[in-house]
């Protein structure tokens, strides 16, 4: 028992010196960039985070198109200056047609203030920007660009949209945005749409457009379906049309256990019907990061408790495994005076991370179920990664770890060609 004391005491050390010590920027600038990985298109772990809305509007040869962006503390660089720290930043959107033409653009300067130094390394605080544009209907491609004015480093994405044509049809809808209140004409809509156990009422909001005349109704009816597809609940009503384009505000009740969900949308005019699929989450508590639905989240524990702890936790029913987990970070909590538990917070982002980057969907494996997930939820972002090819020109399968303030490495190697690398060899440099 006193061997396995001090294997899970050094897994809790190397995972504080992770989360002290480094920053999920500093891993993306080098592991990710290394292994041509992107970790801004997870859902869970963003620093620059945005969503294109398009919705009708009373002039049916246009459409509006709303960017809503967020840009989390994390991403930029903090100046003091005297008892507050700052940060500046400048954002752009251009639009550009089918031919190349910048058909629209925006350019704004924000600057982030504030007088506790942990909010500057914050992945949770984010500066909300709003563009809004009326372009007619068709595709265009989308450039944004986020510049911090202190180190003058970039943040690009491109990609293409489609703005429908709303009014091509008898029947259209919109998108679905989410809110956590019903006040939401002036509200900054939830992205990602990851909620708490906690909150007890959601709001989803989404626009109907009809030809027929403003007095008629149209049914709404509305599914909410768990991970696996399966239905976890479903109700239907009417709401009268007021005008061509109306509102349409939907109350989702909130007894959901932790997990990915999908809300769907039948709607009818009585001449069209349509659906629309939106997913959501649900987190654990107010956790600040998403994690897999509860039978899974016990399993991940394995890495960070002591074999036989986590055998009596496995044999628990579901409401005392609650309690087990709360009460284990609890007493590893590094800094108990801070209302996070930055060990806990550190060690589930590196979850989030390894199922983002190592799961391995022919073999249906989550990335913390691999090799190399595993060593990245114990270890952190490696010091360097090394793919040795046999000859020139070779695919590697390879993989090599190093880990310079530990002295060691981790060959890996993908015998099947399927993405699974398997650890083959752990050494002492």
């Amino acid at each position: 028992m006193r061997t396995m004391r001090i294997v899970h005491v050094s897994i809790i050390f190397i995972l504080l010196f992770h989360t002290m010590g480094q920053t999920l920027a500093e891993a993306k600038e080098s592991w990710f960039t290394r292994m041509d990985l992107d970790d801004t298109t997870a859902p869970f772990n963003n620093l620059l985070i945005y969503k294109a809305f398009t919705n009708p509007t009373t002039n049916p040869y246009l459409t509006q198109l709303t960017f809503f962006i967020k840009a989390a503390n994390d991403l930029f660089q903090f100046i003091r200056k005297e008892t507050v720290y700052i940060a500046q930043f400048e954002l752009t959107v251009l639009i550009q047609n089918s031919k190349e033409i910048t058909v629209a653009s925006k350019i704004t300067k924000k600057e982030i203030r504030t007088a506790d130094f942990t909010d500057t390394n914050s992945r949770d605080l984010f500066s909300n920007i709003q563009f809004d544009f009326l372009l007619t209907p068709g595709e265009y491609t989308l450039y944004i660009e986020i510049t911090d004015l202190e180190t003058r480093n970039p943040f690009r994405h491109q990609e293409n949209i489609i703005l429908p044509d709303f009014y091509s049809k008898p029947l259209s809808v919109t998108d679905i945005l989410f809110f956590n209140s019903i006040d939401s004409d002036n509200q900054f809509p939830d992205i990602p749409v990851i909620y708490s156990q906690q909150d007890s009422v959601l709001w989803a909001k989404c626009y109907v457009q009809s030809k027929i005349d403003s007095l008629s109704f149209v049914s709404i009816k509305k599914v909410i379906l768990n991970k696996n597809r399966q239905l976890v609940a479903v109700d239907s009503f009417y709401i009268q049309l007021d005008s061509a384009i109306t509102p349409v505000a939907i109350e989702l009740e909130n007894p959901l256990d932790f997990g990915q969900y999908t809300l769907s949308l039948e709607i009818s005019n009585g001449i069209a019907e349509l659906k629309i699929d939106e997913p959501f989450y649900i987190r654990w508590r107010d956790h600040s990061t998403w994690l897999p639905d509860f039978s899974e989240l016990i399993h991940t524990m394995r890495y960070i408790m002591e074999p036989a702890q986590w055998k009596q936790l496995i044999s628990l029913p579901k409401e005392e495994q609650e309690r087990m987990i709360e009460t284990f970070w609890q007493e590893i909590d590094p800094i108990p005076s801070t209302v996070e538990n930055e060990l806990e917070d550190e060690y589930f982002r590196r979850i989030a991370i390894s199922n983002q980057y190592f799961s391995t969907w022919t073999e249906e494996r989550k990335g913390w179920q691999t090799d190399r997930g595993r060593i990245y939820i114990i270890y952190g972002k490696p010091s360097l990664v090394e793919n040795p090819s046999v000859s020139a020109g070779d695919f590697s399968s390879y993989e090599i770890w190093v880990y310079n303030h530990l002295q060691k490495r981790f060959v890996f190697f993908d015998r099947l060609g399927s993405g699974n690398y398997q650890l083959i060899a752990e050494e002492q440099l």
